[in-house]
């Protein structure tokens, strides 16, 4: 199943990879890789031009596996895609835990349903630091994880009244449609769940900006809906999902990925030396949220800003590469 890098073709590029990992740069925060070389390695995947070549690849793989129904196939090329995307690199982006949201909807979809505990492990608390729409989308799925019948973990009705008012928002189609559904899961109400899948698949390949071409060739955040939905909607509530025909959405994929609650992580195509560690990178488990307060106790800052939480990106990335290391044994 496993495929490589060709070497003759993609020389070019791939010394321009190797050449990249030994240039200095900076970091907006202090760098790792003086003591772990794998810090270079993972932020490579950010910004080199194999990348690109990759993403073309499994595209084209994807598309092939697809219409022959290479379910582990599809599997492993969606898998390999989005590590590429979200491999933890030390670089912050500014938001709380709701910047993992689409890391999130990835890779349930080729991972299973559990690897959301590996994002949204439980004791967060509700997001109030990032893109508004993903905030919403992120605080409805906690709501669904940890809030029972006996236990309301989250003030899930402020959570639904936020959510609800954005709904008349004209602007992501995509994350609005998510939007609905995750509020049919939480409010156990199929049919606003069949009216939000529609639009996640129809606007999907819109979101331009966040999408590789890999991404355009199946609706990842579609089978992640679907997922949540089968653990938490009862069985008749979910048997009455329509599942809509569309070019983006393979039921084949969804209900083999249903199968199980999880998969382990497997690489379609493999790294060729002198890089071919990246395999090994690319086959350690994701890694816990882990949040901190950067400016807590910094009387420069308002108390909204010293309370706010952030991704403590740096941590997370540290922790990935000790879980490499320690599968190594090292």
């Amino acid at each position: 199943m496993k495929g490589h890098f060709a070497p003759e073709i993609y020389a070019s590029e791939l010394k321009e990879f190797i050449d990249y990992l030994n240039e200095p740069r900076e970091k907006t925060k202090k760098s790792l890789r003086d003591e772990y070389w794998e810090d270079s390695y993972i932020y490579a995947f950010s910004v080199d031009s194999c990348r690109d070549i990759m993403y073309k690849l499994i595209a084209t793989e994807l598309k092939r596996a697809m219409k022959s129904n290479e379910l582990e196939e599809i599997r492993s090329l969606l898998y390999q895609c989005s590590f590429m995307k979200y491999a933890p690199d030390g670089l912050s982006g500014g938001y709380d835990h709701s910047g993992r949201f689409f890391e999130a909807m990835y890779y349930i979809s080729c991972l299973g349903f559990d690897s959301v505990y590996r994002i949204f492990p439980e004791g967060l608390p509700l997001c109030d630091n990032g893109y508004p729409v993903t905030v919403l989308n992120t605080n409805l799925l906690l709501c669904i994880l940890y809030n029972t019948s006996q236990n309301k973990v989250y003030d899930q009705d402020s959570v639904i009244v936020k959510a609800m008012n954005s709904l008349s928002s004209k602007g992501d189609k995509a994350l609005r449609g998510v939007t609905r559904c995750l509020l049919g899961i939480l409010l156990h109400d199929v049919e606003r769940f069949n009216e939000g899948l529609p639009l996640v698949l129809d606007n999907f390949n819109r979101m331009s900006s966040i999408l590789d071409e890999s991404k355009k060739v199946l609706c990842q955040f579609a089978v992640s809906l679907i997922v949540i939905a089968k653990k938490f909607l009862t069985e008749s509530e979910f048997n009455s999902i329509l599942i809509p025909e569309h070019k983006l959405f393979s039921k084949p994929y969804c209900d083999y990925i249903l199968s199980k609650n999880s998969f382990e992580q497997q690489i379609f195509f493999e790294y060729p030396e002198p890089i071919s560690e990246l395999n090994d990178l690319l086959l350690t488990p994701i890694p816990l949220t882990v949040l901190h307060q950067p400016y807590l106790n910094n009387e420069q800052y308002s108390k909204r800003e010293r309370n706010k939480f952030y991704l403590d990106d740096e941590t997370l990335e540290l922790n990935f590469i000790l879980d490499y290391r320690k599968r190594k044994g090292e």
